[in-house]
């Protein structure tokens, strides 16, 4: 019965160790799959920035701007650069939202897994519980089955011996007469 129960338990431990590091693969392989996704928005947003930078310089300002900076009036000037500054605000705002919705996403994706990895350890240790009852329940079955069996064989040997000693007085009685 020991035996059993320490067959079970080191099943169970192979088992949760199997379990484990599926989980860690499938963890490992999806960090991998986040990390891309920043690298590709890092890369976008760096790509952002050279842009702003070269605007800011004046590089593509005068390329698209048919009056250039020197032409313009300080008023004008001065709402250009108003305009420019709130589209900036509002890019940088947006690439926020964007950022905190990819965080958002993220931690709600390692929930889920975290969530899907109890319910699996839960579901495997349940199934250990059940089997390990089932094989409880087996082997005291086979126990109450071999005490039985042990029970009849010693009054089949007790029934012989009296036969035995019935068959020995009546020969002895036999004998006497």
């Amino acid at each position: 019965m020991a035996n059993i129960l320490e067959m079970l338990l080191s099943e169970a431990g192979t088992g949760m160790e199997q379990l484990q590091q599926q989980v860690e693969v499938c963890v490992a392989e999806e960090r991998f799959d986040v990390l891309e996704e920043i690298s590709t928005l890092a890369s976008e947003f760096q790509d952002l920035q050279r842009a702003a930078d070269r605007w800011r310089t004046g590089e593509a300002r005068s390329s698209r701007d048919p009056m250039s900076m020197a032409a313009m009036t300080e008023e004008a000037q001065e709402a250009w650069l108003r305009e420019e500054d709130e589209r900036r605000q509002q890019e940088e705002a947006r690439f926020r939202e964007q950022e905190e919705a990819q965080q958002r996403w993220l931690e709600e994706q390692a929930e889920a897994q975290r969530q899907e990895a109890a319910r699996q350890e839960e579901e495997a240790r349940q199934a250990r519980r059940e089997q390990a009852e089932r094989e409880m329940r087996e082997a005291e079955e086979q126990e109450r089955l071999a005490r039985e069996e042990a029970d009849r064989q010693m009054r089949e040997e007790e029934e012989a011996r009296i036969e035995e000693l019935e068959a020995i007085r009546r020969r002895v009685a036999e004998e006497e007469r």
